[in-house]
Parts: C-alpha cells; sequence; structure tokens
C-alpha cells in the first residue's frame, strides 16, 4: 500500500508529541508488529516525512543530526521500534544508523534504560562488539552490566568456560539467589545446567507447575528437570500436550517416570498454549500455580523465592520473576 501522508495525519493527531506519548507509538507497533505504524512515528518526529524518506536520510552516508533533545528521544524510540521489529532485512543496521542520530545531540547519560539496552543488543547482534564503548556500558543499569559482561567473557573464552560460569553466579549473587552449575549432560550449555542447592529441602503449600508442550523433544527434559529440582519440596507438574501427535508419544510416556509428581494430560485437538493451561487448571490440586514453559529453565529457587511474598502477606495475590532470553 502506498504512503498516504492524509492517514499519517490522522493517526499522528491523536499522538501526543512528547517522548512519552511517542513511546506509545513504538509500543503499538511492537505489539502490532506493524510497518505501517513506522511512517507515524516517522510523521509525528519530522512531519511529512514516511519511514522510507528517514530511513533514506540516515543510509546517505550525510551527517544527521537531531534538532533538539525532544526529536532526539523520539529517534532513539524509533530506532529501538525499528531494531526489535526485525521485520525488513536491513533493520538492524537501520536501527543503529537511527540511534547514532539521537546520540549526536543526547548524551546516553540521559537516555531511558530501553534504549540503552536495545542498542547495546543490536550492537552485538551486528558483530559490532568494538562500538559498545565505555560510555554506553556505564550508563546501563548494574543488572545489564553484568550480562555484558557474562556475554563477553562468552564470546572470548566460550560459554560454560570456567570465568563463564563465575560471572554469572556474580550476577546471581547480586540478586540474593544461590549459585548454578554445569554438571547434567547435554550438548548446548543450556541443557548442561544444573542446580549446586539441595533439591526439596522446603516444605509449605502444594504448587501446581503447569506446562503445555507441543512436539516436545529433548529440550523438554531440561526443562522438566529444572522443575523437579527446585528447593519448594511440595509440587507437582501437570505437562499438557497440545495434540503434538504419536510420534511425539515416547518423549512424552517417558515424563512421568522421571518423578512421581509429573502427570501428563493429552488434549484431543490443538488448541494453543492457553487452552492447555485452562486444561490444566481444571485439574490442578495445588493451592498455588504457576506456569513454566516447555524450553525454559528455571533457577531451583525460583518457586521458594516467589512463594515467599505471598506466604508472608495474605493481601498478595501474586508474584512474577525476572527472566533472560538466550539464544
Amino acid at each position: 500500500m502506498a504512503f498516504d501522508p492524509r492517514v499519517v495525519e490522522s493517526a499522528a493527531a491523536n499522538a501526543v508529541a512528547p517522548a512519552d506519548g511517542y513511546s506509545h507509538l513504538g509500543s503499538s507497533a511492537l505489539s502490532t508488529r506493524s510497518v505501517a505504524m513506522r511512517d507515524v512515528m516517522a510523521h509525528v518526529l519530522r512531519p511529512g516525512t514516511d519511514f522510507v524518506g528517514l530511513r533514506d536520510l540516515v543510509r546517505s552516508g550525510a551527517v544527521v543530526r537531531a534538532q533538539d533533545k525532544r526529536e532526539a528521544k523520539q529517534w532513539a524510540r524509533l530506532a529501538m521500534t525499528v531494531g526489535y521489529q526485525q521485520l525488513l532485512a536491513d533493520d538492524t543496521d537501520d536501527a543503529i544508523a537511527m540511534f547514532a542520530v539521537a546520540r549526536s545531540v543526547l548524551p546516553v547519560a540521559e537516555w531511558e534504560a530501553p534504549e540503552l539496552r536495545a542498542l547495546v543488543g543490536l550492537l552485538w547482534e551486528a558483530g559490532r562488539q568494538a562500538e559498545i564503548d565505555a560510555d554506553l556500558v556505564d550508563e546501563l543499569e548494574p543488572l545489564d552490566q553484568a550480562y555484558l559482561a557474562i556475554d563477553l567473557i562468552g564470546a572470548t573464552d566460550g560459554i560454560a568456560s570456567e570465568r563463564w560460569i563465575a560471572a554469572l553466579n556474580k550476577a546471581l549473587a547480586a540478586r540474593g539467589v544461590a549459585p548454578i552449575g554445569m554438571d547434567n549432560p547435554g550438548e548446548i550449555a543450556f541443557d548442561r545446567l544444573s542446580s549446586t542447592v539441595e533439591p526439596a529441602t522446603v516444605n509449605g503449600p502444594l504448587v501446581t507447575v503447569i506446562m503445555s508442550a507441543y512436539k516436545p523433544e529433548s529440550e523438554i527434559y531440561p526443562a522438566v528437570r529444572s522443575v523437579l529440582e527446585q528447593t519448594w519440596a511440595d509440587l507437582e507438574l501437570l505437562i499438557v500436550d497440545d495434540a503434538s501427535g504419536p510420534e511425539f508419544d515416547e518423549v512424552l510416556d517417558s515424563l512421568p517416570g522421571l518423578d512421581p509428581r509429573i502427570r501428563v494430560l493429552r488434549q484431543p485437538v490443538n488448541r494453543g498454549t492457553y487452552a492447555a493451561r485452562n486444561a490444566a487448571l481444571a485439574v490442578a490440586a495445588g493451592e498455588f500455580v504457576t506456569f513454566h514453559d516447555s524450553d525454559d529453565w528455571a533457577h531451583p529457587e525460583r518457586i521458594e523465592h516467589q512463594m515467599r511474598p505471598l506466604l508472608e502477606n495474605p493481601e498478595v495475590i501474586s508474584s512474577h520473576s525476572a527472566c533472560v532470553r538466550a539464544s
């Protein structure tokens, strides 16, 4: 569909021009995965232009500067949106170039944390780690700095090297949780993650852990193992197969044999994760319920830490844990 400035004008008329409102445009673009929303953001940033116009401007090789700090913040938010959307072939490089426009006027010390994380992540993804300079690193939040240090060690010494494990455990210790090891069998480091604390040492109300699965393969075993190795002893694990098909029966049938706390439920037709979770909720015996994906690994103290505020304060009805998306 051709770019129509009248459509953009209509949408932009309802957009709040300051950075706060502009960030909502970016959020909408990310949640809808809409390329067209980039035109709205471009028009608010520089009225009368579209995204292709801004993109070609930064690609031209000309020195492009933001007009003021307010516009620089908008350049940064547009860059983050493009970088995270990853809908077009050159989105990573275009996003990095747009971040450079923002940085031409707005020092990174005045950036928001999400934009900083996005720029560092995009530079890493593009293989441009040398451009992650001290100014960028110094402005990252402490936990983000720790994760960056872990990645840098992984790039030089290798994932699961002694220095890498030490750096990872240092970050965990800063959050008040026990260290982890790499003692389990597996072809990749993620599968080898292991606990250094004794499992099933903390008792309390029964917790139901619900795991939906579709066409599970070997990755489900580390996920299941991380639930069984929780310090919280009183739990049941309900694994809901979302109609994977008979070729996955061998994997699914092997799971209950790993631990008596495991039950496998089977959906008659594929209906998606939320329908699978609802099927498990209908038969859950736990006083508390949590969810765990079939390709995730949980720290051994996850349930213990999440249960603590619920038991200490009856007015608290839920808790959540931080996660790290890893490739």
